[in-house]
């Protein structure tokens, strides 16, 4: 008896032209492709989670909503779509917050998703400095904020609220203790100014920071006021323990601990920095990574234009207040830098050029090879999806598929970055199909909105009522090309196809019939069979079994090709 050694072929089931696969593969062919060269912008781009921000406060002694239409405003006249949202708990400090302040904060948030915002929330207590208490050498001064067990009593009452909201927070101001929130002057946590802190100073102020980090979702960040902070709390070197690319987003305390300046120019100190030598450098490294922002605090040698674009290039600024200090707003307006802030605070991504493959059938790989240029301050601070959409431009049917190598936090200030995809083209109909890059935030809750999408600074490629950017691109499909490459991923544009196993006899006696089956055939679908040329199909051409009669002992082959209904 002679035995067949009968190799068992796993295919890709495709439509009726795709071709299976075989022992014996022809030399790959690539498909063509074509380039597109995009033309900048100079617009300042109403992008979410960047630029500058417009000041809003609310008191519990005299609550002022935040509305739909008062942002609304704010997008149609200066492009802005972040609100800094003072919280101000002044007649809360001996009680918890009452149920009507904490039912106007939710619905100041709904007002901000609503309106396409995100927002910067800061808790305080007094927002004006007694002068009188800088004089005082024992607690409490009289600066009036609150106790440390109240204030952690209200950050337990506001975390369901930062839990439920957290898709329209940028960042977390740290805020409670001390006037305005600042972390400074404050009866309670010490001040440096009445008194030498002391190491329960210190434990207090950990605690609320840590309690804070609790009550946002890891996903999110609070940003600390001076750098001493972070680095007292957790026992840091700087700058050498700054975090880096491998841990900056990977949720641990230390990658959760933003920072924000508000006192940006006024000094070479900002009045923020203790030691310039080692925290200038270590918010340097910090801020590639993690949120920075604030804002001025008056005009200085140090806030002209020319420090001011090198700073904030350095400590890669996210956000900025519009308005305070009005006199630096003022300087940079008459230095003629006012503009190109705008436009570079945050990430500002242009694409430069891309490369696509032209022609597909279903089954092939489509590659797609972009170049683009981050002309921003800092790349985006939260998560953010990556997908590519597929329109058919006459039955205007999408097909989308994520691109989760993708990241664009790792898209950095003033880089050049090149991006390289491949996905397989899945059952999609003969047609022509736009292309588009598409940049939507990942949250639930915002993912369809287009004002939380990522425009691009290119001319004639957003699309405002998708939030979709065009690649200027359009691509064929067509069943009956020959010119492509199988795609062997696990990421598609449209449904994948099917993929057929075959069972059968893998050993078989010269002469003799053995049956070959599709594992799980799908019902009203027809398979075409092949076999090596020592075999015969004796039955079932068409349907998902069939009987070849082997001739010759040597080893054979058997395929199948799927053609969906």
């Amino acid at each position: 008896m002679l035995h067949t050694n009968l190799h068992r072929v796993f295919t890709h089931a495709m439509f009726a032209l795709l071709a299976a696969g075989l022992l014996l593969l022809p030399p790959l062919a690539f498909a063509q492709t074509t380039t597109v060269t995009y033309t900048a912008s100079t617009q300042n781009i109403p992008n979410p989670e960047r630029g500058f921000y417009r000041y809003t406060d609310t008191y519990g002694s005299a609550p002022t909503p935040l509305t739909v239409s008062e942002l609304n405003n704010i997008r149609a006249t200066t492009n802005q779509t972040l609100v800094f949202r003072y919280f101000i708990l002044n007649n809360f400090t001996n009680s918890p917050i009452s149920t009507a302040f904490l039912n106007g904060i939710q619905a100041d948030f709904n007002a901000a998703r609503q309106a396409g915002f995100k927002v910067i929330p800061r808790f305080s207590y007094v927002n004006e400095l007694n002068s009188d208490a800088l004089s005082q050498t024992l607690p409490p001064y009289g600066y009036a904020d609150a106790p440390k067990n109240i204030v952690l009593q209200h950050i337990a009452q506001l975390k369901p609220l930062l839990q439920q909201h957290a898709d329209v927070i940028l960042t977390l101001q740290n805020g409670f203790w001390g006037v305005w929130g600042e972390n400074f002057y404050s009866d309670y946590f010490g001040s440096i100014e009445n008194a030498p802190l002391t190491a329960q100073n210190w434990a207090d102020r950990k605690e609320v920071t840590d309690s804070l980090l609790s009550a946002l979702p890891l996903r999110r960040t609070v940003s600390l006021r001076y750098p001493e902070l972070k680095s007292v709390f957790y026992n840091l070197l700087l700058p050498a323990d700054s975090i880096t690319l491998a841990n900056a987003y990977n949720q641990t305390t230390l990658s959760r601990l933003a920072m924000h300046n508000d006192c940006f120019l006024v000094d070479y100190n900002d009045y923020t920095f203790n030691d310039t030598l080692t925290e200038k450098p270590y918010w340097a490294a910090e801020s590639r990574y993690l949120v920075m922002g604030g804002e001025t605090c008056g005009t200085s040698a140090y806030s002209g234009c020319t420090n001011a674009l090198h700073e904030m290039e350095r400590f890669h600024w996210t956000y900025c207040n519009d308005y305070y200090h009005p006199n630096v707003i003022a300087q940079w307006n008459s230095g003629g830098c006012i503009e190109e802030i705008k436009r570079r605070l945050g990430y500002r991504f242009t694409l430069l050029t891309g490369s696509y493959t032209q022609t597909a059938k279903p089954g092939n790989a489509f590659s797609l090879q972009i170049t683009l240029q981050n002309t921003g301050f800092a790349a985006p601070v939260n998560a953010r999806n990556v997908a590519l959409i597929l329109r058919n431009t006459a039955t205007l049917q999408e097909y989308t598929c994520p691109l989760p190598n993708l990241n664009p936090q790792y898209w950095f200030g003033e880089t050049t970055v090149t991006l390289f995809e491949n996905i397989g083209i899945g059952c999609l109909p003969d047609g022509q199909y736009e292309a588009f890059l598409y940049l939507p935030d990942p949250e639930t809750t915002l993912q369809n909105n287009p004002y939380y999408a990522i425009q691009l600074a290119n001319t004639g490629v957003w699309e405002s009522t998708t939030g979709y950017n065009k690649l200027l691109f359009t691509l064929t499909i067509d069943h009956n090309y020959t010119g492509g490459t199988a795609y062997t991923g696990n990421q598609w544009a449209g449904t994948p196809p099917p993929q057929p196993q075959i069972t059968g006899a893998q050993i078989s006696c010269s002469g003799s019939v053995a049956t070959y089956s599709v594992q799980t055939p799908v019902a009203g679908n027809t398979y075409t069979w092949t076999v090596s040329s020592n075999g015969i199909i004796v039955s079932g051409q068409g349907t998902p079994s069939v009987q070849v009669q082997w001739n010759t002992g040597v080893a054979g082959t058997v395929t199948v090709t799927e053609t969906p209904e």
